[in-house]
């Protein structure tokens, strides 16, 4: 993927492109050879960066979130800034650093680009216990057997 002009990016496309990579990564995460190639494919991805750099400067705009990055180690940056003294997001964040910043499904770190989703675990008779996970947006795809809209 070339660009000339950042102007000139379909973003939607863009993004389709990156969330089939990490779908990718999430096929494969039962072959760890597989997996590491697309892990490493999407770190190099101009598709990934460009991404990253349209987060920062376009869709944070106005947000304090100089520095915070997933790549040096400030991701529970993003989750002690929502909080707020709000108890329902106190226990999101806390459910969140009990994850260790993974998703419950798969085991990536979650990304700042990341489509991210709570997962409401269901007793024997299909009823939401109160057991909550956060996992990726395709990964709950899978869990509830349902595909993305394209």
């Amino acid at each position: 993927m070339k660009i000339k002009k950042w102007n000139d990016i379909n973003w939607t496309t863009t993004e389709l492109e990156l969330y089939n990579l990490q779908r990718l990564i999430y096929i494969n995460s039962a072959d760890e050879s597989l997996k590491r190639k697309y892990q490493k494919e999407l770190v190099r991805s101009e598709i990934a960066k460009l991404v990253s750099i349209r987060k920062i400067t376009q869709d944070n705009r106005g947000k304090n979130t100089v520095g915070a990055s997933i790549y040096n180690g400030k991701l529970e940056y993003f989750s002690d800034r929502v909080s707020l003294g709000n108890p329902r997001v106190a226990r999101m964040k806390g459910l969140f650093k009990k994850q260790k910043n993974k998703c419950s499904k798969c085991g990536i770190l979650f990304k700042p680009m990341d489509i991210i989703e709570i997962h409401h675990q269901l007793d024997v008779k299909g009823k939401r216990n109160g057991n909550l996970k956060f996992v990726h947006g395709h990964c709950h795809d899978d869990i509830h057997g349902t595909k993305p809209n394209q």
